[in-house]
């Protein structure tokens, strides 16, 4: 499995306290070198083309509230594909 890394999300992310979620997510690095993440829009189960756009997910545990821009969140890297 791959590992989780850290990564500064670039967009506010609702969440439910209480449970675990995996968001789909775009992952970029900034010319810094920093690890950048976005939601690929509507994360609902019929959304093909959210899963289709993401090179990783999110993971969001249950203790968590939202996330605000600017937060470190631990995504899961599709390998190879960056």
């Amino acid at each position: 499995m791959t590992p989780a890394v850290k990564a500064i999300a670039n967009m506010d992310i609702p969440k439910k306290v209480g449970r675990t979620e995996f968001q789909r997510g775009v992952c970029k690095i900034n010319s810094n070198g920093n690890l950048h993440v976005s939601l690929t829009g509507e994360q609902g189960s019929g959304m093909l083309s959210s899963m289709a756009e993401a090179n990783c997910l999110i993971m969001l545990i249950p203790e968590q509230e939202d996330i605000i821009a600017g937060d470190t969140v631990k995504v899961l890297i599709f390998e190879g594909l960056i």
